[in-house]
């Protein structure tokens, strides 16, 4: 019911409803490809540029979602905290729901893009599954560290999410990670979304990318943050009534 209350009160009142969805990653889509494409005229990497970009903007757009979703689960349903108790986790699920929604439009934006594109490979479609929710996990790793101390510090999503857009820039969404100097790689592979991007691109263009022991460490790393975020989370639920 609550999943259904935030899909509803997000789209039924507005102008374009559900076509938001859409139209961000088009919109943005247009700058980047304007900018890097034709402008800079940065490399797809052997692809067409708004096929390589959009693959990564697509994937880093739902990781950004899952995490802000998370992260204001608890200031979002504060109401409904401070009438009756329930186990709180569950608005963080709630939250990452919808945006696990939202993802599902997305890849199909991307599927139907890089269809009309000639870039389809079906039988890597069956991971798509995998990758959303391993995309979700490190979104909802991060988010759930911030998810209780920004019911105190109102503003702490305004940092977060300037956080979350750097990160962008120093992950290879929008350029080839060719473009890194060799010796700084270990540095991007010790990014989990660097991994997460990779596969994908592997799943929608057939790209293919060398796994190195880099990627051990960033499954731990996701999972260290993961069951930070919980303790983090369970630490801080407890006073969210108090300093609402």
């Amino acid at each position: 019911m609550l999943l259904r209350r935030q899909f509803l009160s997000r789209y039924q009142q507005s102008a374009l409803g559900v076509a938001w969805a859409v139209l961000n990653p088009l919109g943005s889509l247009l700058v980047f490809w304007i900018l890097f494409g034709q402008i800079l005229q940065v490399s797809g990497d052997g692809y067409p540029y708004a096929v390589f970009a959009f693959t990564g903007m697509i994937t880093w757009g739902i990781f950004q979602n899952s995490c802000l979703a998370t992260a204001s689960s608890l200031q979002e349903h504060i109401g409904i905290v401070s009438k009756v108790y329930f186990p709180r986790i569950i608005l963080p699920g709630v939250n990452l729901g919808r945006a696990g929604i939202d993802a599902c439009i997305s890849l199909i934006i991307l599927f139907i893009f890089n269809l009309c594109n000639g870039y389809v490979y079906w039988g890597r479609l069956i991971y798509i599954p995998f990758l959303l929710v391993v995309i979700l996990l490190c979104g909802l790793s991060v988010g759930l560290i911030f998810a209780g101390p920004s019911v105190k510090f109102r503003d702490l999503n305004v940092p977060l999410n300037y956080i979350i857009q750097l990160a962008m820039y120093i992950t290879p969404v929008i350029y080839p990670p060719t473009l890194v100097p060799s010796s700084l790689s270990w540095i991007l592979q010790l990014n989990p979304m660097y991994w997460v991007i990779a596969w994908a691109r592997w799943i929608f263009i057939g790209q293919q990318t060398e796994i190195t022991m880099l990627l051990y460490l960033s499954i731990g790393l996701t999972l260290g943050l993961l069951v930070m975020g919980w303790y983090v989370f369970a630490l801080t639920e407890r006073y969210i009534v108090d300093v609402q």
